[in-house]
Formats: structure tokens, sequence, C-alpha cells
């Protein structure tokens, strides 16, 4: 026959494997990891048995969700003041055939410490339109802001300007003789710049040998490119040398000799 103390002491068992039960209950709840936000795990960097505290600044697990692209990036300090959050950005992803869109998202104030002591850059974000295919991080990307456009104006391609300081220049031919003009130029387009005074459209200029050695110090020569014409009057072009660039009058391509671009109006 069981005596009080024996039955005293299966409760405090009971009581004991239950609370166990709980123990091991919540544990398994524990166990299970809910992310806060939907999407593809992308890296873990934890193993069965490591210890993680609440407050690690180290990520543990990384979750990409989609159509939530950033691209970062970097801008010279001679053209930092000319970018604007909301601004309009061409991106170019490594692996990506056709192009995506963007808008300025940030505009760092300080400087990027990823840039030397000679080159003052700053960073920019760039938030990525929605997408339908999957990027990557750590791809490479071109960016392109448009800060500015012109209409309806004169323009050369840009590889027949020629600045050193702030006086810039371009080679004209005429008659198969060649002179150097000087110029004033305005917006400055990866493939076209304007030129606000120092030439009339329909003039042939000399175009940069993009395929030609660079010159050393022992061979300070540079082989005169193709003729170009001076180009049209353009469509929109973008300021900055990552700018969008517009519509160009007729242009030689290298190697070849074009005829002289006429004027007509702007697309």
């Amino acid at each position: 026959m069981a005596t009080a103390e024996d039955l005293t002491a299966d409760q405090a068992a009971i009581d004991l494997d239950q609370l166990n039960v709980q123990i091991a209950t919540q544990n398994l709840a524990a166990a299970t990891l809910t992310s806060p936000l939907a999407g593809t795990v992308a890296a873990v960097s934890i193993t069965a048995g490591s210890t993680v505290g609440a407050a690690s600044s180290t990520a543990v697990i990384t979750v990409l969700a989609p159509g939530n692209y950033q691209v970062a990036t970097t801008a010279a300090l001679t053209v930092i003041d000319k970018i604007q959050v909301g601004q309009r950005a061409s991106v170019r992803v490594d692996g990506v055939d056709t192009p995506l869109t963007g808008t300025v998202a940030t505009i760092g104030m300080l400087k990027a410490t990823s840039t030397t002591s000679s080159t003052t850059a700053f960073p920019v974000t760039i938030a990525l339109d929605p997408v339908s295919s999957t990027l990557y991080t750590g791809s490479g990307a071109s960016v392109s802001i448009t800060i500015g456009k012109v209409d309806d104006v004169l323009t050369v391609p840009s590889s027949a300007v020629h600045t050193e300081g702030s006086r810039s220049t371009v080679t004209v031919v005429e008659n198969g003789v060649t002179s150097t003009e000087a110029v004033t130029v305005g917006a400055i387009g990866t493939d076209v710049t304007q030129i606000l005074s120092g030439l009339t459209a329909g003039q042939s200029v000399v175009l940069a040998a993009l395929t030609a050695a660079l010159p050393t110090s022992t061979a300070n020569t540079r082989a005169a490119g193709a003729l170009g014409g001076a180009g049209g009057f353009g469509g929109a072009g973008g300021f900055g040398g990552t700018g969008a660039t517009g519509g160009t009058g007729a242009r030689g391509g290298a190697g070849e000799a074009a005829l002289p671009g006429g004027a007509r109006p702007g697309g």
C-alpha cells in the first residue's frame, strides 16, 4: 500500500515530466525560423549547434526580397552637385541583355571609402524599377543618370572635342586642310557634345582614333581619326559624362570618311 510519501514523490515526478514536455515544446517552436519578409534565402552563415545572440551585428541568414533591387555607385565631386534624388537613371547589369531603369534614391554626403585619395567621389544609390528577371547580389553594373536635357542644338561626336583645362578645341577639315578651332561646349554626353559657339552645321571634324595606341614618353604622336560630320541639330542630350545622350547629326565611323553632317531638327 502506497504511503503519503510515495504519492508525494510520484506527483513531483509527474510535475517534472510535464515541465520537461513544456520546455521541449518551446524549444521545438524556437527551432523553426520565420523570416519577417517573403523572399529567397541567399546565404546561411551558421551551422547546427552555433550560438547566436539577439544583438549580433553580423547577418547570419540573408533573405532577398523579390523586385526590390538597388544599385550602389559613386559620382565624382565635379558632378555630384548636379545629381538630385528622383532623377531617372539607366542601368546595365552584367548578365542582363536589356537596360533597366531606376531612380536616384540616396546621395551620400561623405566621401566614398572605396575611392582613392586623388579621386574624390560620393556614394549614390539607384532604386531600380520592378523587374521580372532575377538579379544577383554583387553583380557588376554601369549607371547613366540623366541630369539635364537640351533640344535642337548643334552637336559633334564627343571624341572630336579636345579639352585642356578650361579650353576646348575641335580640328576642322576644309578642302583637305585641317585647322584647330576653339569652341564653347554645353551639354556633354557619352556619344555627342553640344557646341554653343565655334562651329556651324555641316562642317567636317576629325574624330579620335579609338583603336590607336596611347602616346608614350617616346612617342607623343596621335593618329588622326576618321572625318566626321560636325553633326546636325541633335535630340535631347544629357549633361555630364554619364548623362544620357540624344540623337546625333551625320557622323563618321572609325576608319571611314563621313559625309558632312547637315542641320536637321532634333528627335
